[in-house]
């Protein structure tokens, strides 16, 4: 593992822990958040058309960080910060490439 995972696995473990503690219910938004959006990934990843795959990784990404955004925000305005940090990092770190087979590329 190099420096910046390692960095960025410390980042998003101490975003983990401070939301935990802020309210206890954090851990099931993140976590909710990570599963929807790999579920997205995995489904995108049947997309034949590497333009249509990427278009589609692109809007469901910050769909669905919108869209928990405002859920966390009306439900939980408490942790909205630490939602947002944790939500952007995943966002910017999960290559949906990952879920791409690439036989069919």
């Amino acid at each position: 593992m190099n420096q910046k995972n390692i960095f960025l696995v410390l980042l998003n473990l101490i975003i983990f822990v401070v939301g935990t503690l802020k309210n206890p219910i954090f851990p099931a938004f993140s976590l909710g958040y990570m599963a929807t959006l790999s579920l997205f990934y995995f489904c995108g990843a049947k997309i034949q058309n590497i333009a249509m795959n990427v278009g589609y990784a692109w809007v469901t990404k910050w769909f669905c960080f919108v869209i928990f955004l405002i859920v966390v925000g009306m439900n939980m305005p408490d942790i909205f910060l630490e939602s947002m940090f944790m939500f952007v990092l995943f966002n910017l770190t999960i290559n949906p490439a990952f879920f791409i087979n690439k036989e069919t590329v």
